[in-house]
């Protein structure tokens, strides 16, 4: 519930996009649409949509698919604005906010 209201709060959404643009971008597009990485804002989930799907994927990576784990390069509060700028870009489930 938690990275859902970070994922409404401007402030998290704002960082997260800075560090996307700087670190995701290449791999998944600027409009989070995908090229080499998976597209982040269409309603198919590789590794589960879950918040804390998400967020295991982004810190830990997936390298079968190329995906490296971020967590040691962000930490964990880049890795949690990431996550809520991802997640800006869906609807939060009723009582998630």
């Amino acid at each position: 519930a938690s990275l859902w209201k970070m994922s409404r709060n401007a402030l998290f959404v704002q960082a997260g996009a800075a560090t996307y643009k700087s670190s995701c971008a290449s791999c998944h597009g600027e409009a989070l649409a995908g090229g080499v990485g998976a597209n982040l804002v269409d309603a198919t989930w590789i590794h589960g949509s879950r918040p804390l799907e998400v967020l295991n994927t982004v810190e830990n990576g997936f390298a079968p698919k190329g995906m490296p784990a971020w967590g040691p390069m962000l930490g964990t509060k880049k890795i949690n604005e990431v996550v809520a700028f991802i997640l800006s870009h869906h609807p939060a489930p009723a009582g998630a906010e």
